[in-house]
Parts: C-alpha cells; sequence; structure tokens
C-alpha cells in the first residue's frame, strides 16, 4: 500500500507499507520464513524535459525494522537517473530518426537482507535491471544471473530508424549493459559486460 503526492513542479514523492509473508523450500541462511514488514519511501524528479532531450532521477528506499513487526529487518535503496537524447530532431513517432538512451542504477543492502530482497538483474520480460546478454532466470526461478546485495548498473543503448512506411517501421539498436555486483548470494563479487544488437 503507498500513497503518491506532487510536491513540486517536476517532483513526486512516495510513502508506503509494505508487507510480506513467506516461506521456503530450501532452508538458507539468507531465505529465513517469515514476515516482511516494511516502510517505502521514493522521490522522483524530472531535472530536464525538452525536445531533444529529458533527465530524469529517483531514489527509493526500504527500511524492514523489527519494530514495525518484521521477522528479517534489513534495509534496502536504490537511486536511478535516466538520460535520453535525439541526435536527430525528433518527429513524434514510435520509432525516432536516432537517439541515445543511458541509465546508471546504484544499489545497497545491508548484511541481513533476505534472498528474495536482493537485486536481481538479468534479460527478463518485466526486467529492472537489465543485463540482456543474461537471462535472468532458469524455469522461471531467478539465479541464473548472480543476484546481490549491491549493484551498480550502467545501460547505453543507440537507437536508430532504417525504414518508414505507413504499414510499419523498421529499426535497430546497439546497446551495452555493464554491472558490478557486490555480496552475490553464490558468493564474493562478479562483473559482466554485455553487449549486443536488435532490429
Amino acid at each position: 500500500m503507498r500513497g503518491r503526492v506532487v510536491v513540486a513542479p517536476r517532483t513526486v514523492a512516495e510513502a508506503g507499507l509494505r508487507y510480506r509473508h513467506r516461506t521456503s523450500d530450501v532452508a538458507r541462511a539468507d531465505a529465513p520464513d517469515g514476515r516482511i514488514v516494511g516502510l517505502q519511501l521514493g522521490l522522483d524528479h524530472t531535472f530536464w524535459s525538452g525536445r531533444r532531450h529529458d533527465l530524469a532521477g529517483s531514489v527509493r528506499a526500504l527500511s524492514a525494522p523489527a519494530v514495525l513487526g518484521s521477522d528479517v529487518p534489513f534495509t534496502r535503496a536504490m537511486g536511478r537517473v535516466v538520460h535520453h537524447l535525439h541526435v536527430q530532431r525528433p518527429d513524434g513517432i514510435p520509432i525516432e530518426h536516432g537517439s541515445i538512451a543511458a541509465q546508471l542504477i546504484v544499489g545497497y543492502g545491508g548484511d541481513r537482507m533476505p534472498l528474495d530482497e536482493m537485486f536481481a538483474p538479468g534479460a527478463a520480460s518485466d526486467m529492472e535491471l537489465p543485463l540482456r546478454a543474461h537471462r535472468q532466470k532458469t524455469g522461471g526461478v531467478l539465479g541464473r544471473a548472480p543476484i546481490s546485495r549491491s549493484i551498480a548498473l550502467a545501460n547505453v543503448e543507440w537507437r536508430q530508424r532504417l525504414w518508414r512506411a505507413p504499414v510499419g517501421q523498421v529499426g535497430y539498436v546497439l546497446f551495452y549493459d555493464g554491472g558490478w555486483m557486490g555480496r552475490t548470494a553464490q558468493g564474493g563479487d562478479q562483473t559482466l559486460h554485455d553487449v549486443g544488437v536488435g532490429l
């Protein structure tokens, strides 16, 4: 449960209460059973919004202390900055002439952060942390890509329209995803670099 409010012309704040009750099939030190009851706070801000480029950022934090009744006390925070630049004059259709999109994400969780709340990058239909050359799940289960308590992730992509007609459009994208995952569930730290092309 959460609420959002506009606090300034380009700033939106949110606050909420999060509740989850979980059980684990396999006993692990980083996946204890019990409730998570946490207070969520967030802030979204648009630094610039123009015809040629946009710059926006957000921060999110979750604290689940024992005083709220959480069986698994931990904290988690994440910040994100997203920049979108049109290198050619935009014409307002879904696939523009040419543009560059970039984002930087930094996240940190406490040492008691449970497995199901850790940062899970990878490629999936609902990916929040893109590492597009590494699948996020195996048979629907997280863990194919590293799961971690700390993360620093950069995504950069070039989008270019190749062909436009009344019946459709064709474009391509070149991308780079780079991520550092610290204190992984698999043990140690990992760094991954993904490069790819899409049509």
